[in-house]
């Protein structure tokens, strides 16, 4: 079977949807039997499984028309059995440039608020694009659509207008993605940071790993760091990765005169997660935002409980007193990192829970129109 992913945002650019798209382009290349060729764009410079890597240009207000240059220069569409569309851009190109044939046999993985950015954000790209009359054609003729949580599909499908609500809500269905724990690498293989360690050493330690930016919960995460020390004065908090809130988030730990208990350790690989995972006693982020935040799972295979807030695809993937609790109420801090450090004492139930989440089945299930 010949697959081709089309994923304009692929690492080490964007976040979670660019990382599922490299986990689909990895699980079809281990197949055998699967061609993988990966459109993406110019700025996604890693190594990847894919066979052909077709790179386009985002030049301003004519980057549509790269990928149709690109497309149809190098890029046979009746050839494949399967295309799928990893996120909006890659499912607007389509819809713009692929004929009805083409949209059919075609797959397109929603992340979050995709409807509500073709018909709600009305703005000069908006009209200049024709958002809403490009998207209507994708829903009318693309052969299936998958949400990666029960609660996306919920908004996709209210997103839409409600002449297509019927016609989406017949193809639309729900698969979570997953991880693959060979994407990360053996603990002995990565550097250590013994400073970093020494600072840490018999301590209690949150980690927190994502895009820093307001709407994350930050803020809400310093006021419950600094309820949780007055019971665990000790506690330390790593904070991984980089955003446009990293210096105001800097100034507010600074502030709360936390700077030697919260550490910004930066943006780091996703291969070394595992070493900054086996440092740390529980997960946290407090982000009412994500669609299915698939980092609770990647510290879940490091046997790390997880604290995240009842909202959005948090809500399903934290199965309480499995994996992790949701945190309700600012006050409850306490409490929950008791039970967080009582429930890692059964690693395996973690662990076990976590690898339930396959990235190969989900793979599998983005291909296999004969599933339902």
């Amino acid at each position: 079977m010949n697959v081709l992913v089309f994923a304009d945002e692929y690492p080490p650019s964007g976040g979670g949807a660019g990382s599922i798209a490299a986990q689909i382009v990895d699980d079809f290349y281990s197949l055998s039997n699967y061609d993988v060729p990966l459109i993406t764009a110019d700025d996604c410079n890693t190594e990847t499984k894919a066979q052909t890597n077709a790179k386009v240009k985002r030049y301003t207000l004519v980057w549509v028309f790269n990928y149709l240059l690109m497309i149809f220069k190098n890029i046979k569409l009746g050839s494949f059995n399967k295309i799928i569309l990893n996120e909006p851009v890659a499912a607007y190109i389509a819809s713009f440039f692929f004929p009805k044939t083409i949209l059919k046999k075609s797959v397109y993985i929603v992340h979050g608020d995709d409807a509500e950015f073709f018909f709600q954000r009305k703005n000069f790209k908006f009209y200049l694009f024709a958002f809403p009359l490009v998207y209507s054609r994708l829903i009318r003729h693309i052969g299936k659509i998958v949400c990666i949580s029960n609660n996306g599909r919920e908004r996709f499908i209210h997103g839409l207008p409600r002449t297509l609500q019927d016609i989406s809500d017949k193809k639309t269905f729900v698969k979570y993605a997953g991880i693959n724990p060979l994407h990360f690498k053996d603990i002995n293989e990565i550097e250590k940071n013994k400073g970093l360690e020494k600072i840490i050493h018999e301590r209690k330690v949150l980690i927190s790993v994502g895009r820093i930016i307001k709407g994350k919960g930050y803020l809400a995460m310093v006021d419950n760091f600094l309820l949780a020390r007055e019971t665990f004065p000790d506690l330390i908090w790593l904070v991984i990765g980089q955003g446009e809130f990293e210096s105001e988030l800097k100034k507010v730990v600074s502030h709360k005169k936390l700077s030697n208990s919260v550490i910004f350790v930066g943006k780091i690989a996703r291969q070394q997660l595992s070493y900054y995972f086996s440092l740390s006693d529980i997960f946290w982020l407090l982000s009412p935002i994500e669609s299915l935040p698939l980092v609770y799972i990647e510290a879940g295979l490091f046997g790390l409980p997880s604290i995240g807030v009842k909202q959005l695809g948090s809500g399903e993937i934290i199965k309480e007193g499995v994996n992790g609790y949701h945190l309700a109420n600012n006050g409850d801090i306490v409490d929950i990192i008791h039970e967080c450090l009582a429930l890692k004492k059964d690693k395996n139930k973690i662990i076990t829970y976590s690898s339930s989440f396959s990235t190969e089945e989900f793979a599998h299930y983005l291909v296999d129109y004969n599933e339902q």
